[in-house]
């Protein structure tokens, strides 16, 4: 059966690089996302889900406005 799209592996390793940079993810935060990722039993909007609520706590711990 072919597959539509990209690759969810892809998918899940673009977030994982993105997501470090732009919301700056601790490598706490990050493992937890990469162990998500082995799991393979999580759906990627859970993953971005998560990546995104950390991102959002650690802005509110450096006092940052999010926009």
């Amino acid at each position: 059966m072919r597959q539509h799209g990209k690759n969810r592996n892809e998918l899940i390793k673009e977030l994982l690089l993105t997501k470090r940079k732009k919301i700056s993810l601790r490598e706490s935060n990050l493992k937890e996302l990469e162990r998500l990722k082995r799991k393979n039993n999580y759906k990627l909007a859970q993953i971005v889900r998560l990546a995104i609520l950390k991102g959002l706590k650690q802005f509110e711990k450096d006092n940052l406005l999010v926009h």
